[in-house]
């Protein structure tokens, strides 16, 4: 029988990922907008920051922050857990801490986004792009339990300068390059979707 497949997510994936000088992860943040999807539609940021003297101890290691709480569940489990830099950091056990969020992308000017939380303000900026492209690819090992595969597509723009701060003041860091199949492992990423292959095999 051939796989059936289900629309989970429409929306956009932009990522800031810092490293040190030493090529040690400093911070990864993953922020999710979601036009649509099965627990609505949203906005949610996952983080991880190492121990830095910039971040506030509250904030070191894994956080979600989201304004639609069953949204920022499902894409952290379901998804945001298992990708590079964010795997094996406790994010399962995070708890999901309500926020709101100002986020502005256009790839004629930097673009920004500001989540707002209680003890908390996270800024994301990018600029300095590359060229765009189009990617569309079969993800497997996603789901709760890792058994589900999903074709992945979305526009993504790399960009070279990008830079988080936590409560105004910088993290530490800076994007590293060739990341995975991506440039850079900062980037905005647009027109992107999630969609469930049904009777998919690995």
């Amino acid at each position: 029988m051939p796989a059936q497949s289900m629309l989970e997510v429409v929306g956009e994936n932009p990522c800031v990922i810092l490293y040190d000088e030493a090529g040690a992860l400093s911070a990864a943040t993953s922020y999710w907008r979601c036009h649509h999807s099965i627990k609505g539609a949203g906005d949610v940021l996952v983080a991880w920051f190492s121990p830095l003297p910039e971040v506030p101890p509250h904030l070191h290691g894994p956080t979600i922050f989201a304004n639609n709480e069953p949204l920022g569940r499902y894409v952290t489990d379901t998804f945001n857990q298992f990708f590079v830099d964010f795997q094996d950091r406790g994010l399962e056990a995070a708890r999901v801490t309500a926020a709101q969020f100002v986020y502005a992308a256009d790839t004629a000017s930097p673009s920004s986004l500001q989540c707002k939380a209680s003890g908390a303000t996270i800024d994301l900026h990018w600029s300095d792009y590359g060229e765009g492209q189009m990617g569309r690819s079969i993800q497997h090992g996603f789901g709760s339990d890792r058994s589900r595969s999903y074709e992945v597509s979305s526009v993504i723009v790399p960009a070279h300068t990008a830079r988080i701060a936590v409560n105004g003041h910088p993290v530490s860091g800076r994007p590293k390059p060739n990341y995975g199949a991506l440039p850079l492992s900062a980037f905005l990423a647009f027109a992107e979707t999630w969609t469930y292959q049904h009777g998919s095999q690995q």
